[in-house]
């Protein structure tokens, strides 16, 4: 007779798609700074709402306290902190619900590590289908790198035999209003400075500097546009792209001298300025 053979199950659920507000991953590298040096990396819940096509919004978090061993396999969460501070946030907004947990690198760069699935585990009674969020704090790149994973569960027969953290399209949004701060966060740093510790302060440029500087990216935008259109005139592109042609054209059209573009152009540069206005405050 032939052992008995027991099927491997693997989960076919569809991926979902996660956005994340921009201020979402600021306060989570906010959390890494400020942690205790007993702490190699900061762990907390994800906020946020679920759309009816199955994309999920963060737009909140907070950090939640924990003690962690890697090389023991052993993880200890704070169930009374978590449970306060997620009932404080439902008195504040009751439509972001839990929708996963975050997590940042460790120390060598990585991003799944052999006590994640216990902390999932965790997060996963508090929401279907958690999600997790690992923000690169090793800020190996000039960007806000982030990934996103959901955890599929591999049985044999009926009994568990591993988790499986499968990455997911994960996008950063931002507003008006924040894409103006993270600008000046990024370009408010006087010409020269270094970034050699994590509690530096930037600085916002004045109105006129504000003015000279958006004067000097018009001119090397147009400067750009002048190239590329004189390119193509002289034949040096083989397949112009039509997109980019009407995005020009659409450029050029709000430089019309009509009354109603004129009130457009009036209306851009109002909402700018009460963007800038809201970060000097």
């Amino acid at each position: 007779h032939s052992p008995k053979m027991e099927a491997v199950s693997l989960s076919d659920a569809p991926f979902p798609k996660l956005k994340v507000r921009a201020l979402v991953i600021i306060s989570i590298l906010n959390s890494y700074i400020r942690r205790s040096s007993r702490e190699a990396r900061v762990i907390g819940a994800l906020l946020g709402e679920i759309s009816k096509d199955g994309t999920i919004t963060v737009t909140d978090c907070f950090a939640v306290l924990h003690t962690e061993k890697v090389e023991d396999l052993a993880i200890a969460i704070n169930q009374d902190y978590f449970k306060a501070m997620y009932a404080f946030h439902r008195r504040n907004n009751k439509k972001e619900v839990i929708v996963g947990w975050y997590g940042t690198t460790t120390s060598n760069g990585e991003f799944i590590v052999d006590t994640t699935s216990l902390i999932h585990d965790f997060f996963s009674k508090e929401c279907d289908d958690a999600v997790h969020l690992v923000v690169d704090s090793t800020l190996s790149t000039d960007k806000m790198s982030c990934r996103g994973y959901v955890s599929r569960q591999h049985t044999i027969g009926n009994s568990l035999f591993a988790h499986a953290f499968q990455e997911i399209f994960t996008e950063i949004e931002m507003s008006d209003s924040e894409a103006t701060c993270v600008y000046h966060m990024i370009n408010g740093q006087c010409d020269g400075e270094k970034w050699t510790k994590s509690d530096i302060l930037s600085t916002v440029l004045s109105p006129g500097d504000n003015v000279v500087h958006a004067i000097r990216s018009l001119s090397s935008v147009l400067d750009d546009l002048q190239r590329y259109v004189d390119a193509v005139v002289a034949g040096e592109v083989a397949a112009p792209s039509r997109e980019v042609g009407i995005a020009i054209s659409e450029a050029l059209t709000l430089f019309s001298n009509s009354p109603q573009q004129t009130e457009l152009q009036s209306s851009n540069v109002q909402t700018k300025m009460q963007d800038l206005l809201m970060v000097s405050y």
